[in-house]
């Protein structure tokens, strides 16, 4: 149980999200990456780790916010609560002229049974639409489970590799 907001600060004088758990408490609040935290509580947010680490392990909280652009500030009551997160943040298309590249962020290699419906939706919109340049974004990928990297990788590869050699392992 968490309230899921990765954080940054910038110059000692800022605090920015830098991740939302998709299914947090924060990704169902609207908050998202590029955020500007300016408040917890009601009081003008420390930007020291140690305090915004504080804040965030409280079992509830509200953070006021300023939007990507710092066009509006708002602010939202937080409550730590159990979910299923899912590993796969965010997919889309991108179309440059006869270029179509999808685009996957995928923030750990989760069991595959967690990982995989997101995986199957997000690779079935990318064959619909025809993708020909695939980006695989793992940034803040903290690793996990091979057989969800596997999974991964064969929905990647083309039919014609069926029964090639996808990676060895070697020790030393």
């Amino acid at each position: 149980m968490d309230l899921t907001i990765g954080v940054f600060i910038v110059g000692g004088t800022r605090v920015f999200i830098r991740l939302v758990e998709k299914g947090s408490p924060a990704y169902l609040a609207g908050l998202t990456r590029g955020c500007e935290i300016t408040k917890f509580n009601g009081a003008p947010v420390t930007p020291t780790q140690s305090a915004v680490n504080a804040a965030l392990n409280s079992s509830s909280l509200t953070v006021t916010y300023r939007t990507v652009g710092g066009l509006e500030e708002k602010s939202v009551q937080l409550t730590k609560t159990a979910y299923t997160n899912d590993p796969v943040y965010i997919w889309k298309t991108f179309t440059s002229g006869a270029n179509i590249t999808g685009y996957i962020n995928l923030g750990r290699f989760s069991r595959k049974s967690v990982a995989q419906p997101s995986l199957q939706q997000a690779f079935g919109e990318f064959g619909a639409a025809g993708v020909n340049n695939l980006v695989i974004d793992l940034r803040y990928n903290g690793g996990g489970y091979v057989e969800t990297f596997e999974y991964l990788a064969n929905l990647i590869g083309p039919a014609s590799l069926t029964g090639q050699v996808m990676y060895k392992e070697v020790f030393n």
